[in-house]
């Protein structure tokens, strides 16, 4: 009896070193896994607006310090004919600055939150600001219509508008306007002068023309 409780003891001694070697070895066969690294992301893509077209809506304003390269690419003008034609687009933006000179009239972001958030939908009068595309240039670099428009706005944010001056500020506007589209009709004939068919019809499409 005690000779088989040696041998069965013997028997699990046994038993548990085999398994203990055979999960070691295991071990050292498994590969080390490496710490997956994550792949870079990439910054998602600015969108870039689109550049503004020269002779695109009157309304817009147009620059005139980046000589309307597309214009001479599409009319393919020599660089002779090409300061001629530099100089007649100048011209014809400032005096598209004139004859369509305006403003909007917008509602504050802040104003329009705290709106939203207290639930009121009344909007006074101080909510709301008249925003003109010349508000970061100096004043000597403003056209005249430009200036008659910012002596109406002050006008009309006084606490009381002097209607007399209001009356002449609107009648030097619209002068001042509408002298501008005559000569803007003239600009555009000199401008048509001494193009080929191919070149005023690039113009046409760029609305110069």
């Amino acid at each position: 009896m005690k000779e088989r409780r040696i041998i069965l003891v013997s028997v699990i001694c046994l038993l548990v070193t085999v398994l203990a070697v055979e999960t070691l070895s295991q071990t050292r066969r498994r590969p080390l896994r490496r710490p997956s690294r994550a792949a870079p992301q990439r910054a998602a893509p600015v969108a870039r607006r689109p550049a503004p077209r020269p002779g695109a809506d009157t309304e817009d304003r147009v620059d005139l310090t980046k000589g309307y390269l597309n214009v001479k690419y599409a009319c393919k003008a020599s660089d002779e004919q090409w300061e001629v034609l530099k100089a007649k687009l100048h011209n014809i933006g400032r005096l598209r600055r004139q004859a369509y000179v305006g403003v909007q009239l917008t509602l504050n972001s802040a104003s329009s939150s705290e709106g939203r958030q207290s639930g009121s939908r009344r909007r006074s009068a101080a909510n709301w600001r008249w925003v003109k595309r010349w508000e970061d240039e100096s004043p000597s670099e403003l056209i005249e219509a430009e200036k008659i428009v910012d002596k109406i706005i002050r006008r009309l944010e006084a606490s009381s508008a002097n209607e007399k001056e209001l009356t002449e500020l609107m009648a030097a506007l619209r002068g001042t306007k509408q002298a501008a589209q005559k000569q803007l009709l003239k600009a555009k004939e000199e401008l048509r002068d001494g193009l080929t068919v191919r070149q005023e019809a690039a113009l046409v499409l760029l609305g110069w023309l």
